[in-house]
């Protein structure tokens, strides 16, 4: 379950209004980024933004402020109001916004939908059905239309519409309830549902996670009060492991060079660093991970200007890590464009900086790194590039390290590294199964049939090689391709 804090913009500020009437609205705050920058730092992994002005006169009012927001944080946001024209959309979605909401414009402007779909794709857009006293609402609430909701859903359905934001009105912004019976009966019409309207405590998100909902969206709860940002995202890392595995190559850097190796030893060049980012993004990789792997070693912080370079070419999420040793590094690291950043080395000689980094940028930017060896019967901790042995039992740093607020953890076997004859399970296993945050499996990817393991027998949340990508064993479509034909979620 995914949980959006919401932010709702009317006359620049941030308000709440109760039952959808604007002359309810309730000032929160007149600087909505700060609001944005707050939500992010207490670790929102996604934000729902909503032009109320737009919404109820039909064209976007706030979208340079909303544009803002966009760029001012690391988190994706997904925005709505009065986007009912090809120019709205693409105003937002070349500007920065991760995904528009279509309300209105769904209900009444059909190939205007399409036409979205066919230039950006579906994932670009989400539909929200908003239900009063049970009629279809649209135009900013102000209006509501006969449509049929069976037929609607129907109607959806053959566009290919999977998701849906679906919100009961006359229970928004009252902290009662959700409408359990609508959220449930347009799931069971077969779509994966994002709840609004009255989600207002624990026992509400509880029932929405029971009855299956995919999301929920909350105002009112997180201004007054009742219900803490931090409590609620529980019920999103509870759900961690039911959601999309991500398939993520790993570039390890060396003298600004690609490098490959077998057990962390025996490099081979493998090519350009962001020439071969910007292949697998075009490739439908998830995710990216750049790892200077001698900065720990050679005590020195990670390379600015290749960050900077990615970040210019590159249009996914990506990592990045290696002699990272301070709260200073980390926040130029992330201006410079990273998503997330990777602590090895400088979270096990300084663990409070996994705290630190955490309560300031947000959980999930940082990435706790772990690269283990089998000593004897123990799984040990090694840092500075795999040559220094540290006095940490795997599973008691995995542990540790989300105690101290990682949002991530990269867990390395460097028994399996390169070796391409399977992942550690076993390794995996343990560490998936002790902590709630997600886990990232690397070394030893070697075929199709070692990414199915390390999702199912290993419980991996997402799935991290090198040397099979790098030299063209297997491609990421074709991974994806395989583990979606074993029904494991993918995004393809």
């Amino acid at each position: 379950m995914i949980i959006l804090p919401a932010i709702d913009i009317m006359n620049g500020k941030c308000v709440r209004l109760s039952k959808g009437k604007f002359a309810s609205q309730k000032i929160y705050s007149e600087d909505p980024i700060a609001v944005a920058r707050q939500f992010e730092k207490e670790g929102a992994t996604m934000l729902h933004i909503v032009d109320l002005d737009g919404a109820r006169c039909g064209k976007p009012q706030n979208d340079e402020l909303i544009l803002r927001i966009a760029n001012t944080i690391k988190i994706p946001i997904q925005v709505g109001g009065g986007i009912r024209s090809m120019e709205s959309a693409k105003k937002y979605l070349e500007g920065g916004v991760w995904r528009i909401i279509m309300g209105t414009a769904a209900i009444n402007k059909e190939s205007l939908l399409t036409e979205i779909f066919e230039q950006f794709g579906r994932e670009k857009v989400i539909v929200s059905i908003d239900m009063k006293n049970g009629q279809i609402s649209s135009h900013g609430w102000q209006e509501t239309s006969d449509k049929d909701l069976d037929a609607f859903l129907t109607k959806l359905r053959l566009l290919g519409v999977c998701d849906l934001i679906v919100t009961d009105v006359t229970r928004d912004g009252m902290l009662t309830s959700p409408n359990y019976a609508l959220m449930k009966s347009i799931k069971d019409a077969g779509f994966d549902v994002i709840a609004a309207g009255g989600v207002s405590d624990e026992e509400a998100l509880q029932k929405l996670l029971e009855l299956g909902i995919s999301g929920a969206i909350l105002g009112k709860a997180l201004y007054e009060g009742k219900l803490l940002l931090k409590k609620a995202l529980m019920f999103e890392q509870k759900t961690a492991s039911n959601l999309t595995k991500r398939i993520i190559p790993c570039l390890d850097i060396k003298n600004g060079r690609v490098v490959k190796g077998t057990r962390f030893e025996s490099l081979r060049d493998a090519g350009d660093p962001v020439s071969l980012g910007k292949k697998y993004s075009e490739e439908g990789a998830d995710e990216l991970v750049f790892l200077d792997i001698a900065a720990s070693k050679e005590n020195r912080g990670t390379m600015m200007d290749l960050v900077k370079k990615v970040a210019r070419e590159v249009f996914i999420p990506f990592t990045v890590g290696g002699g990272i040793r301070n709260v200073e590094e980390i926040r130029v690291l992330l201006q410079a464009g990273a998503d997330k950043i990777s602590l090895n080395t400088a979270a096990i000689l300084n663990p409070n900086l996994i705290s630190a980094a955490s309560e300031k940028f947000g959980a999930q930017c940082i990435v706790v790194g772990i690269d283990v060896k089998k000593i004897g019967e123990e799984y040990r901790v090694f840092i500075k590039g795999g040559s220094e042995p540290t006095t940490w039992n795997a599973l008691k740093w995995a542990k540790e390290a989300e105690k101290l607020g990682a949002g991530e953890i990269l867990l390395t076997s460097m028994d399996s590294d390169g070796t391409q004859q399977g992942f550690d399970i076993l390794l995996l296993k343990k560490i998936s199964s002790a902590v709630k945050i997600p886990v990232i499996a690397s070394g030893g990817a070697g075929s199709l049939e070692d990414f199915k393991e390390a999702c199912v027998q290993g419980q991996a949340d997402a799935v991290l090689a090198a040397s099979l990508f790098h030299y063209g064993s297997v491609s990421i479509k074709e991974v994806k391709n395989y583990l979606n034909s074993l029904n494991i979620p993918v995004r393809i």
